[in-house]
C-alpha cells in the first residue's frame, strides 16, 4: 500500500485530464527537485499501480498514462 501525497492527487489528476504525459513534463510542472526523485516517485506509482508507463525504446523517456490510449 503507498500513501498519496497531495502531489501525487496532482499528477494523477493532470494525467486524467491529458491523457498522456512525459516524465520531463511531469518533472517540469510538478517537482523542483533533482530529476532522481521525480523518477523515483513516478515508479513508486507505476509499482502500486496508480498509473501506467511505456517508452518506444531504451532510449526514450517513459510516458506515463491512467487507461492506454485507443489507436
Amino acid at each position: 500500500m503507498i500513501k498519496l501525497t497531495d502531489r501525487d492527487y496532482k499528477v494523477i489528476a493532470f494525467i486524467k485530464e491529458y491523457k498522456i504525459a512525459k516524465t520531463s513534463t511531469i518533472k517540469r510542472l510538478f517537482f523542483s527537485t533533482k530529476a532522481n526523485t521525480c523518477e523515483k516517485r513516478l515508479a513508486k506509482l507505476v509499482e502500486h499501480k496508480k498509473l501506467y508507463r511505456y517508452r518506444e525504446n531504451i532510449l526514450s523517456e517513459y510516458c506515463y498514462y491512467i487507461k492506454r490510449p485507443s489507436n
